[in-house]
């Protein structure tokens, strides 16, 4: 890994150039993912004033707004960005009329944001749910991407290595043979994950031509398991699949970036 001064943070690497969208897709760590790049900016500040704003195609369990946001309310309407000194994080978002999950505006409101940001915003949705799994496999339906997303994140928890392929570790275990060439039961292997970033309907399902992807192997918590992401990133990366950086993380540690590996 390099030095701790040569390694970006997780907002530079989700929108390098700064006026991005970033939806973020997958298990095991989405949602944490968001809580850095926030606590990122809340304790970093960002140059020139720039803004990150965070919200969802979906809807969060996790408690909302996240620590250190402002919170935007208005469901129907993309908001105002607010100019505050330069660590500005703005959620968007309102609570579900049961009060037990969060959602974001309406996909129209959202879009109309997303295609009009200037270089001082970033925007991060979530824009997949995997019921806390570490793997999430899509159905016909998902992942929700919007149009003007410049990076696909695809979220993979390397705590499912070596688990049992089942209910507790994969999310839409059904389509688990079908694209990774496991069977449900068996112990989870480096092998199969990689498949699973090959495949057509696999991590980056629904990223479209034009738009960056980006694979981020979370759950990294161990040695091991570092070892075991840089090996899957180095085959990711020579497969030629339009993935050009691999980062594996440990949102539970520090600093969280473990190693990124690039083309």
């Amino acid at each position: 890994m390099s030095s701790d001064a040569a390694i970006p943070g997780i907002l530079e690497l989700l929108d390098p150039q700064g006026g991005g969208t970033a939806a973020v897709v997958g298990g095991g760590g989405k949602t944490s993912l968001m809580a850095v790049a926030a606590g990122d900016m809340t304790s970093r500040g960002s140059p020139g004033g720039r803004i990150l704003v965070l919200s969802t195609t979906t809807r969060l369990q996790r408690p909302c707004p996240l620590p250190g946001t402002g919170l935007f309310a208005n469901p129907t309407e993309p908001p105002d960005l607010p100019v505050n000194g330069n660590r500005a994080v703005l959620w968007v978002g309102m609570e579900t009329a049961d009060g037990s999950k969060w959602q974001g505006p309406d996909s129209e409101a959202l879009m109309r944001f997303a295609g009009s940001q200037d270089s001082r915003s970033t925007l991060v949705v979530e824009a997949d749910g995997s019921a806390g799994r570490p793997v999430k496999l899509t159905d016909f339906h998902e992942p929700v991407i919007p149009d003007a997303t410049t990076t696909v994140v695809a979220v993979m928890g390397l705590s499912a290595l070596g688990r049992p392929a089942g209910s507790g570790t994969i999310h839409r275990l059904k389509y688990w043979e079908e694209r990774t060439g496991g069977s449900p039961g068996r112990a989870i292997t480096g092998e199969q994950l990689y498949r699973l970033v090959l495949h057509p309907r696999g991590c980056f399902r629904g990223a479209r031509k034009g738009m960056r992807r980006l694979l981020v192997l979370n759950q990294a918590d161990t040695p091991d398991l570092v070892r075991h992401g840089e090996n899957i990133a180095r085959r990711v990366l020579d497969a030629g699949v339009g993935v050009e950086t691999v980062v594996v993380t440990s949102f539970v540690q520090a600093p969280a970036i473990r190693s990124i590996i690039g083309r």
